[in-house]
């Protein structure tokens, strides 16, 4: 039996629209926050194939509310708000990343860099 794709749950949608964009073989691919509904392991998997494409030479251009999966995965952030740039840089050029010990906890903090912005806008070549 056939169904349409908007008949899917929503985390079954957001793969299979990463998965169109990945068979595509396009130069750049881009995704609108696409971990958005996954579950951890779909998270995960995601991720695991965004760094084979990365290592083939594809060029990813992604959105997200995550500041950590930011700093883990992309070799450079642009920061936007208010449809302006707010900062252009690598992930610890933009963010500064303390960790500190609480109750035997890992904590981080994490603080945007904004002084960086007019330096780096010259250098931003997509």
């Amino acid at each position: 039996m056939h169904s349409h794709c908007i008949e899917y749950p929503p985390g079954m949608q957001r793969r299979l629209c990463a998965a169109m964009t990945f068979i595509g073989n396009c130069e750049v691919l881009i995704f609108d926050d696409p971990t958005d509904r996954l579950d951890a392991m779909e998270h995960t998997r995601f991720w695991d194939v965004v760094e084979l494409v990365r290592a083939s030479g594809q060029s990813i251009i992604f959105t997200s509310r995550s500041a950590e999966e930011c700093i883990q995965i992309t070799d450079k952030i642009i920061i936007l708000r208010n449809g302006e740039v707010r900062a252009i840089g690598s992930p610890h050029h933009i963010y500064e990343i303390s960790t500190r010990s609480k109750a035997g906890q890992r904590a981080e903090s994490i603080k945007i860099h904004q002084n960086n912005t007019k330096t780096e806008q010259n250098k931003l070549q997509l």
